[in-house]
């Protein structure tokens, strides 16, 4: 019994005259990879490292962390209630009305396509696909929440760091030569300023670290103070906001009144911090009225918005590091 020959066959050396020249040069087939490939190949790579490393030096700061870990909160609840806005009225309307302008022919082209079985089983699972990811990024949302409400337990320890500051900054004798410049009534509204940013934002943190701790069973209250101290919580952030609007404004007075030149860097610095403060206090104001105020897609965009503008800026301050 003669075996089978798996061998491939090996044809003549010369080749035909239909054949190209390089039908039996291997080496031109299977080259190896040159400099430029594998350069090539290795600067998705490079990129992904440089984006990570620039994220390790971002998180690794107490500003960072708290501010890139607001943000993915922030975006995940727009996420959300995006998913769960219901189509208004108004955007039915002019669909039924665009469909009705649409020619016979184009519709029916249409309708037959909409009919088909794979798009209309496709369709018709589209509500359960939507209401898994809705699950899915409310859980993330629980995680990204308790992750951040850690960071806001140790609030109170910053207010008394900052409290420091103010009090022994009158004792400056360089901040008294720079005051001096001012008129009277400018400095006592500067220090009437940071009192009330102080004591708002303390205030802030008190309620707040009582709300958590509250509902976390760590004091045993019931629900009536937590929705009282919940209310007085909003009011401070809107205090401290429109008291942070007031030090934006006095800030530009001595630039302003003087002819001075501004610095670019100094007046881009400014307009994102009023920029994201005219995006907080909005949203300040909704949280006092029990969020009755704007739709839950326009506060989520707006809190989107005002952390996008700040871990914007942190990413640039950390690109220095390079």
């Amino acid at each position: 019994m003669t075996g089978i020959n798996i061998e491939p066959r090996i044809s003549s050396a010369v080749p035909g005259p239909e054949a190209p020249h390089d039908a039996y040069n291997l080496e031109s087939k299977f080259a190896p990879p040159t400099r430029n490939s594998l350069r090539k190949a290795s600067i998705p790579i490079s990129k992904l490292d440089g984006f990570i490393s620039h994220l390790n030096r971002l998180i690794h700061t107490r500003d960072g962390h708290d501010s890139v870990v607001l943000f993915l909160a922030c975006a995940t609840q727009l996420a959300v209630s995006v998913l769960e806005t219901p189509t208004p009225e108004a955007v039915q309307k002019v669909s039924i009305k665009l469909g009705q302008s649409i020619p016979r022919t184009f519709s029916s082209i249409i309708s037959a396509v909409l009919s088909t079985p794979t798009l209309a089983s496709l369709l018709s699972t589209k509500p359960a696909y939507k209401l898994r990811l809705v699950e899915r990024l409310r859980a993330l949302l629980g995680v990204l929440n308790d992750w951040h409400t850690m960071s806001r337990l140790w609030g109170l320890i910053t207010m008394w760091m900052l409290t420091k500051k103010f009090i022994t900054s009158s004792t400056d004798l360089e901040l008294d030569k720079k005051e001096e410049t001012m008129s009277p009534h400018i400095q006592k509204a500067k220090r009437t300023i940071a009192v009330t940013q102080i004591l708002s934002l303390t205030g802030f943190f008190v309620f707040d670290n009582a709300i958590l701790l509250s509902m976390r069973g760590v004091l045993k209250w019931s629900k009536k103070p937590q929705s009282k101290f919940q209310g007085w919580c909003a009011r401070c952030w809107c205090m401290y906001l429109c008291a942070e609007l007031g030090r934006l404004y006095h800030a530009r007075i001595p630039e302003l009144q003087n002819g001075e030149k501004e610095d670019v860097k100094s007046r881009s610095e400014w307009k994102k911090k009023a920029f994201q403060v005219s995006a907080w206090l909005p949203l300040s104001i909704h949280y006092v009225a029990h969020n009755a105020l704007l739709p839950e897609p326009i506060a989520a965009l707006l809190a989107t918005y005002a952390e996008f503008i700040t871990v914007k800026g942190l990413w640039e301050a950390t690109a220095e590091a390079i």
